[in-house]
């Protein structure tokens, strides 16, 4: 995997990332693909999309509610589907409006702080942030 992406300015590969480290790089993103249930009910109180890298889901409530998107492992549709919200940022500000269909779960960090971008541990946030190229 890192000798195919690692040079691609648009991927960030890392360790495993702390909880408010996961949180910051999700909140940076337009939309997430993932095949993480946990994921597909978090995203959406950031008011991000989730291309749902599974042919089905336990989690029908985000693909009723227009906040989860099933591709599967099918590079067509999952290329497709992230097309239409690069092309189309209008597409991504009605998905910011939708309520969270999992219920509104909160912005905090552990700590109960609100999680901002000063919250990631410095080096990390900024290898992030420059690699985002935020």
């Amino acid at each position: 995997v890192r000798n195919k992406l690692s040079n691609n300015p648009n991927i960030i590969l890392t360790d495993p990332l702390t909880y408010p480290e996961f949180i910051f790089m999700m909140q940076e993103s337009l939309f997430i693909l993932s095949d993480s249930g946990g994921i597909q009910e978090e995203a959406p109180s950031l008011g991000k999309p989730v291309l749902v890298m599974r042919d089905v889901t336990e989690r029908e409530a985000g693909i009723k509610a227009g906040t989860c998107f099933l591709v599967g492992p099918n590079k067509e549709k999952i290329v497709s589907k992230a097309k239409e919200f690069l092309e189309n940022p209008l597409r991504l500000g009605k998905i910011k409006d939708i309520k969270n269909p999992f219920g509104d779960l909160p912005r905090f960090n552990p700590e109960g702080n609100v999680l901002h971008r000063g919250d990631v541990p410095g080096a990390a946030a900024d290898e992030m942030a420059q690699g985002a190229g935020l």
